[in-house]
């Protein structure tokens, strides 16, 4: 069965189901790209608009330009030492066996999604899912790339 599609966008505090995924005109920092989900399909410099809680854990990381030059940011995302690191760290959580998986792309995407999410809000919970910025996402999807894009899955829904 196909995930549903998911409009509400907890960071901004709002529904986006009258946004086009696919369209980037909300984009003020000029990174944004095309998603599947209406509710990821935000840019960063909308967050700085908004007054929810999510919202204000982004404006630490939020300098003149996108979130992606902040570098703190960039240092996450390009450090894949540490990314191996933490992968196997939550790896270990979750498989005690510690069996050996060939780690691909979406490895290192699943794993920076939730690292970066954790470095902007701190821990929010088991199976709790946060949308990042059209733009972030762009910014790993580039670093660690699909060949194919219909391969990305797009933000989902924990419930």
């Amino acid at each position: 069965m196909p995930p549903s599609v998911v409009t509400k966008n907890i960071v901004l505090g709002r529904d986006l189901s009258d946004r086009c995924p696919i369209d980037t005109t909300y984009c003020s920092c000029a990174n944004c790209r095309p998603m599947k989900q209406p509710a990821e399909a935000f840019c960063c410099k909308e967050i700085g608009r908004s007054t929810t809680s999510w919202a204000i854990n982004f404006n630490k990381f939020m300098a003149s330009g996108c979130i992606c030059q902040d570098n703190r940011i960039k240092s996450v995302v390009g450090n894949k030492i540490e990314l191996d690191i933490f992968i196997d760290t939550v790896k270990g959580l979750s498989n005690p066996e510690n069996e050996d998986v060939e780690l691909m792309g979406r490895n290192y995407r699943f794993a920076l999604y939730k690292k970066l999410t954790i470095m902007i809000h701190g821990y929010i919970g088991a199976k709790q899912r946060m949308p990042l910025p059209s733009c972030l996402v762009a910014f790993v999807r580039a670093t660690y790339p699909e060949e194919d894009e219909e391969d990305y899955c797009g933000f989902l829904d924990a419930s």
